[in-house]
């Protein structure tokens, strides 16, 4: 059996800690010529208030995804210039839109970095990495910041 990770799907959240994951994402594409589908995923507020009007809303959204669009750029021309990169701004719950990423562009692999939260942290916020990991369509490579590498 031949492994070959031809589409990588690497969400970012824009930490530290996904742009250490990013320098394993750009060895990989390197290595298999992959294209990266760098994805980031907005939050989709629970409840608008009734005093934002929803012309408003949907500027103030539009403001957001474009900025979170040149965030991804600045991370394609920072860490993956040399790779083919095609940047995704999703709306919605982050491991549900990762998967859905990951689907969507029939990845081969999704690299994703972890915060290294554990005990009651991890408990009351969950873990989008472990969500990712639980519902992913193909294989999931889990990067550990090097401080809690260090610290282990």
């Amino acid at each position: 059996m031949e492994v070959a990770f031809k589409i990588i799907v690497a969400p970012t959240d824009f930490s530290p800690f996904s742009e250490e994951a990013l320098q394993h994402v750009r060895a990989l594409a390197r290595q298999f010529r992959s294209v990266v589908h760098l994805v980031h995923a907005l939050e989709r507020p629970q409840d608008v208030p009734w005093w934002v009007a929803e012309r408003e809303y949907s500027v103030s959204q539009a403001n957001v995804a474009e900025t979170a669009k040149d965030r991804l750029n600045d991370l394609t021309g920072r860490f993956l210039s040399d790779v083919t990169v095609e940047p995704h701004v999703r709306v919605g719950s982050p491991a549900e839109e990762i998967v859905k990423a990951a689907r969507d562009t029939h990845a081969d692999l999704i690299v994703i970095a972890t915060h290294g939260r554990g005990g009651l942290s991890r408990v009351l916020f969950g873990s989008v990495t472990e969500r990712v990991v639980r519902h992913a369509p193909c294989p999931v490579l889990t990067v550990r910041p090097e401080k809690a590498k260090l610290n282990s």
